[in-house]
């Protein structure tokens, strides 16, 4: 029996005349050529072999259907229709709409969607994560089209919202089995490479900075990032570093290395390890909370041992300062919360991480302090002075906007550049 032969509107007619599966095949057939002008290699045609009378199998050829082993009936397409021509084959479509009452048309084909319209439904789906548009504008575009493009930004966009809002430690393995449902699929891939470059621009980096940025630079840049928002390979390499009379519950027992080092006149290292499912914390009444950014500055606060907690950021502040900064700084008997760093872009973007946990009021590099060192102030690097615009332009609540207006004037003061002085600026 042949495989293939002309269509015949009467044996197509006994063939679908009643409700059976093969209409229903059939209507499913039509519902697809009708939305993508395409047709599939192969469908079911009916679910038991016994249902398919002989007129049936004659109105498609026996060499065209194939018989599985649970009994269901498969119509091969590609073996039916492959040996007819462009005609032949709209001539065989015609029929089975004709039979089934479908009107016929040819259909347009989808238009596949490009890479504007891939970045027109991101920014429906993330319209949190906008700054980052000047990443994807020079991002690469690999086969696939618009919805594969879609796809990618979607899972990134996914990694940096559940990144942002992180606190504990996790792991890319972690992270990769909770969100892309593969242990594997982060490490060192290009989801996670790009995850780390928008969460960069998202905690106020430039853009254009990094873009211009390769090789090692660029590694370190995403490391830093990313080990700021908690991704560890295990909890001990995140760490903070505090002085001062503090203690906190964990497990029902209160642990007290950090104040016991404080009257040492030391400063005790936490991993967000130790951090982990923290009950509370105690610390005396009317306590004030300084954060530093830089190393030295922190040592000669240490030394000096002032009635207060002092935490150590380490340049931009980490899962774990974060999380010692949210219990300490949300503690009821905090009273004052300062924070002393650079005042160029990086400092000032530190300061407004922390203010966005618990507002703060910057500290020897406010904007008072600023005016009476002029003498002492640095210009700004080209590359910072960028940064600095592009920060005001996408944030205009900037919590610190007038202090880095001042520095993008006059230049930026460094913390070990500040020095006691009296207000008409002479050493005190």
């Amino acid at each position: 029996m042949s495989s293939v032969r002309e269509p015949d509107s009467r044996a197509l007619l006994a063939l679908v005349c009643a409700e059976t599966d093969v209409a229903t095949s059939l209507r499913r057939l039509c519902s697809r050529w009708g939305r993508t002008a395409k047709l599939p290699r192969t469908t079911v045609l009916a679910r038991d072999r016994h249902t398919l009378s002989d007129a049936q199998i004659a109105a498609f050829g026996a060499g065209a259907l194939r018989l599985s082993r649970n009994g269901t009936v498969r119509l091969m397409l590609d073996h039916l229709l492959d040996p007819l021509d462009d005609t032949g084959r709209m001539r065989w479509l015609e029929c089975v709409h004709d039979v089934l009452g479908i009107p016929f048309s040819v259909p347009r084909p989808e238009r596949k969607s490009g890479p504007d319209e891939a970045l027109q439904r991101w920014r429906l789906a993330f319209p949190d994560l906008a700054p980052v548009e000047p990443l994807l504008r020079h991002e690469r575009v690999r086969s696939g089209g618009g919805r594969e493009l879609f796809d990618r930004r979607r899972r990134a966009g996914e990694i940096v919202r559940a990144l942002a809002a992180n606190d504990e430690p996790v792991s890319l393995s972690e992270l990769g089995a909770r969100l892309c449902g593969d242990s594997k699929a982060l490490r060192g891939g290009a989801l996670i490479n790009a995850a780390a470059d928008w969460l960069h621009v998202l905690d106020g980096g430039d853009p254009d900075v990094l873009l211009s940025s390769t090789g090692d630079r660029r590694r370190r840049i995403r490391r830093r990032t990313l080990s700021r928002h908690g991704v560890v390979e295990s909890g001990g390499s995140v760490l903070a570093t505090v002085c001062g009379n503090l203690r906190y519950r964990k497990g029902g027992r209160w642990l007290g290395q950090v104040d016991t080092m404080a009257e040492l006149g030391e400063a005790a290292v936490l991993s967000l390890a130790n951090l982990h499912d923290i009950e509370a914390v105690e610390i005396p009444p009317a306590t004030t909370l300084i954060t530093c950014e830089n190393e030295s500055p922190f040592a000669g606060l240490v030394r000096r041992r002032p009635r207060a907690i002092i935490l150590y950021t380490r340049g931009f502040p980490n899962a774990a300062v974060c999380k010692l900064y949210r219990l300490t700084g949300g503690s009821p008997s905090c009273a004052r919360r300062l924070h002393w760093g650079d005042s160029d872009p990086a400092g000032l973007r530190i300061a407004a991480i922390l203010h966005g946990i618990h507002p703060l009021e910057l500290w020897r590099c406010d904007l008072e302090t600023l005016h009476r060192h002029r003498d002492r102030l640095k210009p700004l690097h080209p590359d910072a002075r960028k940064g600095a615009l592009t920060l005001l332009e996408n944030n205009p609540a900037f919590p610190f906007a007038e202090e880095l207006r001042f520095t993008l004037e006059h230049g930026w003061l460094e913390q070990e550049q500040w020095e006691e002085r009296t207000e008409d600026g002479r050493h005190g």
